[in-house]
């Protein structure tokens, strides 16, 4: 059976087995929390857009994007410039670089750290929306959301093979999370939020967690296991609460 829990609030989960991270806005700032089951938790004053893979933790600032061993503080790779919305399967580390003409998806490979090797997975219009990707089994997914239509995209790094896992040109389709083995998604309606999970050896998409109305958006999400993380949003409030999803 599904299991629905509230985790408090935040937005931008993270989530890597037994770590979880989370941004969270104070007077106006925005911040990383990385909490370690059993361990204390780790704030990064400044930060946003966190993504963890194990010890690693990427996450973006006012100079552009880190990836920091959080055990010990140290800086493991940065990017400066107009990037955001890292993710991170390390040594993979993704995420989009925006110029006055084009977003671009990018993946820099750090198997050697002395000279990484980056890569343009996609560009699109900076008009459009290209949303956070998501990195893992050798796999990366994004969204690209425009005035007339919203897809999820899927590709696999060694060979580009890539597919469509869902579209439409009337809902809004966005914010995939990946494992090697599922994904999921968020689709929006004007009447309802669902978030949507599909196996990738299975054409079958299960929806796991709904809200109704037009006041309680879904928005990013994280997956790890068989857990799923989204952020529920309130228009009338404006507070974001983190939702946990065991199916």
């Amino acid at each position: 059976a599904i299991q629905i829990q509230t985790v408090g609030a935040g937005f931008d989960p993270a989530a890597a087995w037994t770590v979880f991270g989370r941004a969270r806005m104070d007077s106006g700032n925005s911040n990383v929390l990385l909490e370690p089951r059993g361990g204390a938790p780790f704030p990064v004053p400044g930060a946003a857009a966190p993504a963890v893979d194990g010890r690693f933790l990427a996450y973006d600032d006012a100079q552009g994007v880190r990836v920091i061993d959080w055990r010990t503080q140290s800086l493991v790779a940065r990017i400066d410039g107009q990037v955001a919305k890292p993710a991170l399967d390390w040594p993979l580390l993704a995420f989009v670089r925006t110029d006055s003409t084009y977003k671009r998806l990018v993946v820099v490979d750090y198997t050697d750290p002395a000279s990484p090797v980056e890569r343009v997975i996609t560009r699109i219009s900076a008009v459009n929306d290209l949303g956070r990707p998501s990195l893992a089994g050798g796999r990366i997914a994004w969204h690209k959301v425009t005035a007339t239509s919203s897809r999820i995209y899927a590709q696999v790094l060694a060979t580009g093979r890539r597919s469509v896992i869902a579209r439409s040109s009337v809902l809004v389709l966005a914010n995939p999370s990946i494992t090697s083995t599922r994904i999921v998604w968020v689709r929006q309606s004007s009447r309802s939020c669902i978030l949507r999970m599909r196996r990738w050896a299975s054409p079958t998409v299960r929806t796991i967690y709904r809200t109704s109305g037009s006041t309680r958006l879904l928005w990013t999400t994280a997956l790890t296991g068989r857990t799923a993380y989204v952020t529920r949003w309130s228009l009338r409030t404006g507070a974001s609460t983190l939702v946990r999803v065991n199916f």
